[in-house]
């Protein structure tokens, strides 16, 4: 496979060949890494641990492309069993694990939970005429398997056979700009996807739960006194809101308080005391460690930042 490099550790490979057999059958470790592998045409059969995937786009006219997007945070066995394909067509885009989370501090939005960790939080095959194929998470491993809709197959022959562009370093940047809304796409439908499955009537009780917690910053939002509030227990509170917003009801509060205190250092110029206070911290360095981890900076500098 050929893989283009690019900054933030960012990869986007192609393959485009004929494929008939196994290769290297050997294990290699395989690094913790982000990655998304779209195969347009053929089949792959390979061993993650001790897990066999196996993905199946078809090598005839009436090809079905098969979407893979994994999360590995540690040193992961890996063994291929076999590719076929004539031609074999196969994209990957690659980044290192934390890398959307970093993207997401990096523009503004605080902390975030890794999303494939919510997206594979039930695991097996999906019933009915659901794109999504499989999902799974054990521990250090997350990965969803879909069929993906056109514009992200388009997207993914484009980086296989890119337009004619005199200057390669422009190529390299078109392969690249495909690589990242292939990625985007990818997530956004498999979000899209889990949440028909969430009703209306349930999703307006998740909303409203989140808009009690927003209403009740600086109030009891225990689970004793929200188990009372919504007349549920604090494991379906719990389930619910991970569900719906990829972060426990605690991790929510935890963020929308240090949102707070960002605005009011940013906006009003408050002191460090008042924002750790705002935050719902009684020692302002444990507050200065938090605030740096979700946003990138001191609460000093962000303070220096006053409108």
């Amino acid at each position: 496979m050929t893989i283009e490099r690019f900054p933030g550790d960012f990869r986007v490979g192609f393959l485009n060949q004929k494929m008939h057999g196994v290769g290297d059958a050997s294990e290699t470790l395989l690094s913790p890494k982000l990655q998304l592998l779209v195969l347009l045409r053929g089949r792959q059969k390979f061993f993650l641990e001790d897990e066999c995937i196996e993905l199946v786009a078809g090598d005839r006219d009436d090809t079905r492309p098969v979407a893979f997007l994994m999360r590995i945070d540690r040193l992961s066995r890996l063994r291929f069993a076999g590719s076929y394909g004539d031609p074999f067509r196969k994209i990957s885009v690659a980044a290192p694990p934390d890398w959307l989370e970093q993207f997401h501090r990096d523009c503004g939005g605080g902390a975030s939970a890794c999303p494939l960790a919510e997206l594979c939080r039930e695991e097996g095959a999906c019933a009915g005429d659901s794109p999504i194929l499989g999902r799974r998470s054990i521990g250090h491993l997350h990965h969803v398997t879909w069929r993906p809709c056109q514009d992200v197959c388009r997207l993914a022959a484009q980086i296989i056979s890119p337009p004619p562009i005199e200057d390669e370093h422009q190529v390299g940047l078109f392969r690249m700009s495909r690589g990242l809304e292939i990625l985007r796409r990818g997530i956004v439908d498999c979000r899209n996807e889990a949440a028909r499955s969430v009703s209306g009537a349930q999703r307006a009780i998740h909303e409203s739960l989140r808009l009690h917690v927003v209403a009740n910053l600086h109030g009891d939002l225990s689970l004793d006194r929200l188990e009372e509030v919504f007349g549920l227990n604090r494991r379906s509170i719990q389930r619910a809101f991970k569900r719906e917003f990829g972060m426990t009801v605690r991790e929510y509060i935890r963020a929308e308080r240090l949102k707070r205190a960002n605005e009011a250092l940013q906006d009003q110029g408050v002191s460090i005391a008042e924002a750790a206070h705002i935050a719902g911290y009684s020692s302002p360095a444990n507050f200065a460690t938090a605030f740096r981890k979700a946003y990138g900076m001191t609460p000093n500098w962000a303070r220096s930042r006053t409108n």
